[in-house]
């Protein structure tokens, strides 16, 4: 009996002591991490680059207001209305893409809710062709400083990616045998 006793309370200080650190680590400070994912596909046929942007909510909506100095709600249920002004406005002047070594002009289709995301539709219309792309993703940026912008580009079932920093923000692809 004695024993069962002593190993019994071996267990239980085990688990108390298993119990305090867990509740310790919780209860820190958890680093949150700031990243975007842009995935850009060069369609041929229809001579377009779409591009798809997914953006944490919460994230988004801090920097437009402090951008812009508003009080706007991203809220698939409550959004305000000027939300999409704003949204396509940070976008274009931060999304900077040339091709062939001539900049193109984006096209902001609009947005959908997914969860904690916001993803946004943009597209480059009347491209004939892409050899080569070069990408500046600057979303994010001036209010994070950990942030990060993966980017995806596919070509004819070639993909390339890359991750963009605040301090390494421009990348360029070439897609050879075309």
């Amino acid at each position: 009996m004695r024993y069962l006793l002593e190993n019994n309370q071996k267990a239980i200080s085990k688990i108390a002591i298993a119990s305090f650190f867990f509740l310790l680590l919780s209860t820190t400070a958890i680093h949150k991490y700031y990243l975007s994912i842009t995935q850009m596909d060069y369609i041929e046929e229809k001579e377009s680059l779409q591009i798809t942007s997914r953006i944490f909510i919460e994230d988004l909506e801090h920097v437009l207001n402090d951008v812009y100095g508003l009080n706007l709600t991203l809220d698939l249920i409550d959004e305000s209305k000027k939300a999409d002004f704003y949204i396509e406005r940070y976008l274009l002047d931060r999304l900077i893409i040339s091709v062939d070594n001539s900049q193109v002009e984006l096209k902001y289709l609009g947005k959908v809710y997914e969860n904690d995301q916001l993803i946004c539709y943009i597209e480059v219309e009347n491209l004939e062709k892409l050899n080569t792309i070069q990408v500046s993703n600057k979303i994010l940026f001036n209010e994070f400083e950990d942030q990060k912008n993966v980017i995806r580009i596919t070509k004819n079932n070639k993909t390339k990616s890359f991750i963009q920093t605040r301090e390494n923000n421009k990348d360029s692809v070439t897609f050879v045998n075309n």
